[in-house]
């Protein structure tokens, strides 16, 4: 699952301010001088703690910037988890407590980690033997290790509440040099860690996935989705944004599966008709938007210098040859021939093995 508000800058106020709220609360319980750090902001603490307001990354960002020399050997990120626990994830850490095993908790996860204050974009890899949940930063700031360091905590302290403590990943990679702080890291996640990889990414037994959850509970699970996918719909038109927006980030949360229309009807609880004329209303379509999908993850790709091999695979195509044929119909380019500077007009909206 990529960024499911990718057209909003750091400067769009589009997150619940639900780490702030857990950045105040650790540091009160530390007696440290929390209100100098939001001076400037504009924010008012009481609207914070109740919750009651939506910020942007910049100003996450910044009051992390000012707060960060008061922890300088802590490892903040998993200070905040310890201090928050489950609780800090609110109406989602429930839903994920009520599901009936962790393949359903992941999903509700996935789906629903924006409205609890993430700012990080999370993404599912399927393997034979394991599941591999990569970690994206929504954006590149000074500060991206401890909120790499928080999803991460809160991740397995999740499972942990769900599973018992003595749950641990497989290993965990991360996308920075090993911190000050590596015994925190090491009591806390209780498994092997590797630093300065490509990308941060924790690793889970395929068998995960079938755990039954001890405290699930149907009735809970599902009134708990209702509101929760209310709560999203509400965030989401908050900032107006398109419904060719929730296509685009379901398509490229379901790579590379070839998402159907008749999936999408059933998602989005509409008929053929009504999706296409809703589509058809922001002057696009399901292959158009389809298309534009593929070739904006083939150009991220193609920019990290992965291979085209790698690449057709992860974009769903049978093979390199595929891919290649596919990219030089929408570009015009071959793959080998694209710059991260080109400005790359699509030539159609049918990319070849993906009708």
């Amino acid at each position: 699952m990529l960024n499911q508000f990718e057209d909003f800058t750091a400067d769009d106020a589009v997150i619940p301010c639900i780490l702030l709220n857990s950045l105040i609360q650790y540091a009160s319980s530390q007696h440290l001088p929390y209100p100098a750090w939001f001076a400037h902001t504009g924010l008012n603490i009481d609207d914070i703690i109740q919750g009651n307001i939506l910020v942007s990354f910049q100003t996450i960002h910044d009051v992390f910037l000012r707060a960060q020399p008061y922890f300088d050997r802590q490892a903040l990120g998993i200070q905040l988890v310890k201090a928050s626990g489950l609780g800090s994830m609110g109406l989602l850490g429930f839903v994920m407590q009520s599901s009936k095993d962790i393949a359903q908790a992941f999903e509700a996860g996935l789906r629903f980690h924006p409205i609890s204050g993430s700012v990080s974009n999370l993404q599912v890899i399927l393997q034979p033997e394991q599941v591999i949940l990569e970690i994206q930063p929504r954006y590149c700031m000074t500060l991206t290790t401890v909120f790499i360091e928080e999803v991460v905590a809160s991740i397995i302290n999740c499972l942990k509440s769900l599973l018992g403590q003595h749950y641990a990943p497989l290993r965990i990679e991360f996308s920075y040099t090993e911190p000050n702080a590596i015994e925190q890291y090491q009591t806390f996640f209780q498994c092997p860690l590797y630093f300065d990889a490509a990308r941060t990414r924790i690793y889970f037994s395929r068998t995960l996935l079938e755990q039954t959850i001890p405290s699930a509970n149907t009735a809970n699970y599902l009134q708990a989705i209702q509101i929760c996918e209310q709560h999203l719909i509400n965030l989401t038109q908050h900032h107006s944004i398109p419904f060719s927006q929730h296509i685009r980030h379901y398509l490229v949360q379901h790579l590379p599966r070839k998402v159907t229309l008749h999936e999408l009807t059933e998602q989005f609880s509409l008929s053929e008709r009504q999706l296409r004329r809703k589509l058809a209303q922001e002057q696009t379509s399901f292959q158009a938007l389809r298309q534009a999908v593929l070739l904006q993850q083939a150009k991220k790709l193609l920019e990290k210098n992965q291979s085209i091999e790698s690449i057709g695979l992860a974009l769903g195509f049978s093979d390199a040859r595929e891919f290649r044929r596919a990219f030089k119909r929408w570009t015009n380019l071959a793959p080998s021939q694209f710059k991260p500077s080109s400005h790359i007009i699509p030539k159609s909206t049918q990319p070849a093995g993906h009708n």
